[in-house]
């Protein structure tokens, strides 16, 4: 339990420093499952580009 509690902190503590977050794989989940995990990410950090790609194709302008 207390190995799963580290990875989380250190995977919240990436995700606070970033300024763009790629997600893969959107196809996969509806779009309740996404909008909590967009909102998720947000509360890390409010100043976070998400963006979304399928088959490996993104268009990183």
């Amino acid at each position: 339990m207390q190995k799963a509690s580290a990875l989380t902190n250190f995977a919240q503590a990436q995700i606070g420093f970033v300024d763009r977050l790629l997600l893969s794989k959107r196809d996969l989940v509806d779009n309740a499952a996404f909008d909590a995990l967009s909102a998720r990410l947000t509360r890390i950090n409010r100043r976070v580009a998400i963006r979304t790609f399928d088959y490996g194709k993104i268009d990183l302008a």
